[in-house]
């Protein structure tokens, strides 16, 4: 599997990404901190299509994850 993937699910950004012992991690935005934590109850939104995920690339996922920090820091 390639990792790493973006995605935004809905209006929040969440990665999957290869951890250092070869598993992986899923990482989603938290609406308030700002910051991508660790939430594996993204997994079945990365792995089976359907029309809430939009997989998009590394640029626009760190774009929306910058745009949501700016609103919440309001």
């Amino acid at each position: 599997m390639d990792l790493p993937i973006y995605a935004i699910v809905g209006d929040r950004p969440v990665k999957a990404e290869r951890t250092e012992d070869g598993g992986m991690v899923l990482l989603a935005f938290d609406w308030k901190t700002g910051e991508l934590e660790p939430n594996g109850s993204y997994l079945t939104k990365i792995f089976t299509p359907n029309a809430e995920t939009d997989f998009v690339h590394k640029r626009t996922f760190e774009r929306k994850a910058a745009e949501l920090r700016a609103m919440i820091k309001k």
